[in-house]
């Protein structure tokens, strides 16, 4: 919205202040003044959570200035909101009949990623920042804090015209956005989300509601507000994580003693992966699944699929562990595996 409003004033359009535009009797003044013919933009961003005198005084108000050159843009997260803002997006029979444009907006696509990582960075991703950048899955929200936040912590350097990272850990901006997502939540879901990020990626249901002493169905309230806010989504008859990077910050938000007890992330049945002292500390559980996906003979696009991501993001991990373990090939990669985990009986 802040580029929207940026744009509206170069063209010269008035904008009324965000103080005023949160109380409907200071808009109403500050539309009534002077300057009709001048055209003014009403930007409100997240109107759910504005106070409720907002959202029901802005189907009368849009009404009432119909005629005057009024564009009002405003934004909501989808189902969030009592009826009063449903009322303003769904403009229900009975309501004047406004013009109006909805746009739907999803995560953004693989070219709008690479182009916004140019304009930020004046380079094109390397393939390690691609498949980190891919682990965001077109938030636009978590690519922008996680390339400004690898920026300011110099975790990025432009080396043959290509922007290469040089730190793997996730910036402090990530881990920010996150905590501002959760804060919106309540108390008990933001449990239920922290609770669900030790069990893995994706999760079945059942596991988060045995620490909560309830049965799983008790749980689906908190389930359906941890979607509405775009966290989980549902995978076949799992839970999952929309974003591994959202996932991985969760994670790593938590107590270290919380994490040892969730070590491993579960592949399935029959995939034999153990807790293994010996694997080094700087590889984390999702390079133990990967590794031990490899040694079973799976490619990068089978084990994509096995741990619902793309296979960027296994082409990083792969990355990352050859460096770590010294190690040039797929083969090398199992024959350590083997060597350092446990199979199971």
């Amino acid at each position: 919205m802040t580029a929207v409003v940026a744009e509206a004033r170069e063209r010269g359009f008035r904008i009324p202040p965000a103080q005023v535009v949160a109380v409907p009797s200071l808009l109403r003044a500050w539309l009534g003044q002077e300057e009709r013919e001048t055209p003014v933009l009403v930007a409100v961003d997240d109107l759910h959570k504005h106070d409720q005198q907002l959202p029901s005084a802005l189907p009368r108000l849009i009404a009432e200035y119909l005629s005057s050159s009024v564009v009002w843009a405003l934004t909501r997260r989808t189902g969030r909101g009592g009826p009063d803002v449903e009322r303003v997006f769904s403009l229900p029979p009975g309501e004047p009949s406004l013009p109006h444009t909805r746009v739907g907006l999803g995560p953004l696509p693989e070219t709008a990623v690479r182009a916004l990582v140019f304009d930020l960075l004046g380079a094109p991703a390397s393939p390690a920042l691609a498949a980190l950048v891919a682990t965001a899955e077109g938030n636009a929200r978590l690519v922008l804090e996680l390339l400004q936040g690898l920026r300011e912590e110099n975790a990025l350097a432009v080396t043959d015209g290509m922007a290469q990272l040089t730190s793997t850990a996730l910036p402090q901006r990530v881990h920010r956005a996150v905590r501002l997502l959760l804060a919106e939540v309540s108390p008990r879901c933001r449990l239920f989300i922290q609770l669900a990020a030790l069990s893995g990626r994706e999760f079945e249901l059942g596991a988060v509601a045995e620490p909560f002493e309830q049965p799983p169905g008790m749980l689906l309230p908190l389930v359906e507000e941890a979607t509405d806010v775009g966290v989980i989504t549902g995978v076949g008859d799992r839970l999952a994580f929309t974003q591994p990077l959202f996932w991985q910050a969760v994670l790593e938000s938590l107590p270290e003693p919380m994490r040892a007890g969730a070590r491993r992330v579960s592949a399935g049945p029959g995939d034999g992966l153990r807790d293994d002292p010996v694997w080094p500390a700087s590889l984390g559980e999702m390079d133990l699944l990967i590794a031990n996906l490899v040694s079973h003979g799976l490619t990068n696009s089978q084990i994509a699929t096995r741990i619902n991501r793309s296979p960027h993001t296994v082409s990083y991990h792969l990355r990352k562990m050859f460096g770590t373990l010294g190690v040039r090939s797929r083969s090398e990669l199992a024959g350590t595996v083997r060597q350092r985990l446990r199979e199971a009986p």
